[in-house]
């Protein structure tokens, strides 16, 4: 199983920069466009989306891809670009974490902020169009949901939450006694607002804190995370 995890790499092309069809022979499709997608059934080779859509798809192997592309900055510089060009698409499953990828990457964990929050303001609302696309059985709503409290499990089968923007001073989740051995995990956002929305500095049980992330074991174990919220990037966090 993790030797197939690593397949990925055979569909990456070097010249374009991009996951890309191949045929059997190993020849690639022909002529390829990253950006072209009809929506349904998607750009050739693709499943309701294009290149673009699938390129940060590689959720469990973030340094592999990385290594991949050249190097952390090569993959920074590609999701920024994909970010600025706005092809980033929040109700394809595919698309849904690329904001939290930023956190993997020291002084690059305000972009997380921005966007998750960008994206909540833009495409929820509690009319009858408020969440963008299908709900597809609730992915979309749990999206909203863990952002709203400013974590996210990025990767299926790991034990990280990434950090983002909260929309609340305070939420609290309750642990079942039966199953987890705290009984509630609260997260305390201090001053934010809809500008106030980047994290300035952090506390896990009321010592200092500077990753981007928290284990699932700190969340099941019952405590109180708390942010200190302002107007501006604070580039010092994210040690990993």
């Amino acid at each position: 199983m993790k030797k197939h995890s690593g397949y990925y790499r055979n569909l990456y092309d070097r010249d374009s920069g991009f996951f890309r069809p191949r045929f059997r022979d190993g020849s690639w499709l022909s002529p390829f466009d990253p950006v072209f997608t009809n929506e349904w059934p998607g750009s050739p080779g693709f499943v309701e989306g294009s290149a673009w859509h699938y390129l940060f798809f590689v959720n469990h192997d973030v340094p592999g891809l990385c290594r991949l592309m050249g190097d952390e900055q090569a993959l920074i510089r590609k999701l920024d670009e994909c970010f600025d060009r706005e092809l980033y698409v929040l109700w394809n499953e595919p698309d849904m974490a690329y904001p939290y990828l930023y956190t993997y990457f020291k002084g690059e964990g305000w972009k997380t902020q921005k966007f998750v929050h960008k994206y909540m303001k833009k495409h929820f609302s509690t009319g009858p169009a408020g969440i963008p696309g299908n709900d597809d059985t609730g992915t979309i709503s749990a999206w909203y949901v863990f952002s709203a409290m400013g974590l996210y499990p990025y990767c299926p089968g790991d034990n990280l939450y990434r950090l983002s923007s909260p929309l609340f001073e305070k939420v609290s989740i309750s642990l079942h006694p039966e199953f987890y051995h705290g009984k509630k995990f609260t997260i305390q956002a201090r001053n934010v607002s809809d500008m106030n929305i980047y994290i300035q500095s952090a506390w896990l049980n009321g010592k200092p804190y500077e990753k981007l992330y928290v284990r699932h074991e700190d969340i099941i174990n019952g405590g109180t995370l708390v942010f200190d919220m302002a107007d501006r990037p604070n580039k010092q966090l994210g040690r990993q």
